[in-house]
């Protein structure tokens, strides 16, 4: 049953053995517990499952966007646009560390995945703000269009759309796709990630980059330079 199919199921039951196992498992049981039932373990293996769920339902969700955005560029110009790799890369690796709830996760990936109006623009005889406006077809909520306004302004004069993105629950998301844009853009310029860093350091006041993220990322580069040089 389609409604149902994703529902996890834990097996309570006073066999033990490792052939009722099995077949729990062959029947379509998530996990097995044996009576008596420990509260802790029922706690931790739900906590557990829940995460799997959200885990699943967030790749579902990213495909599902990527999707609409292949049909949104395929609109405009004629063939899919791409994803930006590196940009979803560091943008997870945030989301990751960062804990936070799905909705503004979701949006975070949403804004670093929309391919840049501003380049669509170039390749088209659309306005920003017209290709902006044709999001709506997206049905993916108000704050998008605000969200996309902020990250298509120059960074140093983004100031006026925080109030509306504040309003939309989204300020975060776009702060965080705001920075990961930046970074990458940075670092295919320069090609040296300490570098890199440190001029979105210096950048970081005037612009008012969400210190929280940037902080995480500082430590995610940490861990990438301390990773090679294992190696």
């Amino acid at each position: 049953d389609a409604r149902t199919h994703s529902i996890a199921v834990i097996m309570m039951t006073a066999l033990e053995d490792m052939e009722s196992r099995i077949h729990g498992f062959k029947v379509g049981a998530d996990n097995f517990l044996v009576k008596p039932i420990n509260y802790n373990e029922v706690k931790a293996i739900i906590e557990k499952l829940l995460k799997e769920k959200l885990y699943e339902d967030t790749l579902e969700e990213s495909c599902n966007v990527a999707k609409a955005f292949h049909r949104f560029g395929q609109l405009l110009l004629g063939r899919p646009t791409n994803i930006n790799a590196p940009n979803m890369v560091y943008c997870n690796k945030l989301l990751e560390s960062l804990n936070w709830d799905w909705g503004m996760a979701k949006k975070a990936r949403i804004a670093v995945m929309f391919p840049s109006p501003a380049e669509l623009a170039k390749k088209t005889n659309l306005t920003v703000e017209q290709i902006i406006s044709l999001t709506d077809g997206l049905y993916m909520g108000r704050w998008l269009q605000p969200m996309l306004r902020f990250l298509n302004a120059p960074v140093d004069d983004n100031e006026a759309f925080r109030p509306e993105l504040e309003r939309q629950n989204c300020l975060k998301a776009a702060e965080l796709a705001l920075i990961v844009n930046r970074y990458t853009t940075l670092l295919k310029e320069k090609q040296d990630r300490e570098l890199t860093f440190s001029i979105l350091k210096r950048e970081s006041t005037a612009n008012h980059y969400n210190k929280e993220v940037l902080k995480q990322l500082e430590e995610i580069l940490r861990a990438e330079q301390i990773l090679e040089s294992i190696k």
